[in-house]
């Protein structure tokens, strides 16, 4: 495996890649490559639907990741054959053969790459195809739409050890987690506007004239009761306020406001 120095190194070409997608990151991608990743496959042709759909899956669980196509890798030492296609698959036809496994929250794209010429030798002349799949925290764990070879209904797969098997307890925890951390702060956000509006709502309702009255600026009427001795307007509305207030005040706060 890669000491960690160069696998950040490889990183940074990889989210290169994914940023650029052309011939050239292709190039230094494949060139600097060492070791074996989670996020990157290599198959000297493209798998079965099944697989295909299944890698897709794993990717999307996972933190996203590719597949190159065209390239051979050695099992024994991980080294790679360099061998390229013979001709290019029809996207559509790729498309259509695993989209009935896959929901609709599963995003991939397949690129094309030919180097009539190239400065690393190894690439010259050859083409390649690149299956690429995104992966968004908030709506993880995905899981396959149909059964078939090799591929279950309502499995969930995600890529461990740089291949792809079936979650178990603990990973699944660890997607829950990650979905988890990835939409709290989005709602926490949602219900601090909304909150917000809600004071403003109501610190907009109050009257002005008594308001000034009872913080001395035209004169005092008794506690709850305006100047002409009538129920309070203001008195129900700052209720509300001192509720709402309440309420937003973090566990802590909350606590602490109560043994003061």
């Amino acid at each position: 495996m890669p000491d960690t120095d160069t696998r950040l190194s490889f990183s940074e070409e990889f989210a290169r890649f994914l940023s650029e997608r052309d011939r050239q990151s292709l190039r230094d991608l494949l060139k600097h490559r060492h070791g074996e990743y989670n996020f990157l496959d290599f198959k000297e042709a493209w798998p079965d639907q099944t697989d295909l759909a299944k890698h897709a899956l794993g990717f999307a669980n996972s933190g996203h990741g590719c597949i190159v196509v065209g390239i051979a890798e050695d099992d024994s030492d991980s080294s790679l054959k360099i061998n390229g296609l013979a001709a290019l698959k029809d996207k559509t036809d790729i498309k259509q053969g695993i989209e009935k496994y896959l929901p609709s929250t599963v995003h991939f794209e397949i690129h094309d790459f030919e180097y009539e010429d190239s400065d690393y030798v190894a690439l010259k002349g050859k083409k390649f195809q690149v299956f690429l799949v995104a992966h968004n925290p908030a709506v993880i764990p995905i899981l396959c739409k149909t059964d078939g070879k090799g591929i279950h209904k309502n499995r969930i797969y995600v890529r461990k050890n740089n291949s792809t098997t079936e979650a178990d307890h603990d990973t699944l925890q660890e997607l829950l987690q990650t979905r988890i951390r990835a939409v709290a702060p989005s709602n926490a956000e949602g219900d601090l506007t909304n909150h917000l509006d809600q004071l403003k709502a109501l610190y907009g309702a109050l009257d002005k004239q008594e308001w000034m009255m009872s913080h001395g600026i035209v004169g005092l009427g008794r506690s709850g009761f305006g100047g002409s001795g009538l129920p309070s307007y203001n008195a129900p509305i700052m209720a509300f306020i001192r509720d709402k207030e309440q309420d937003h005040r973090g566990p802590d706060q909350a606590l602490t406001r109560r043994r003061s």
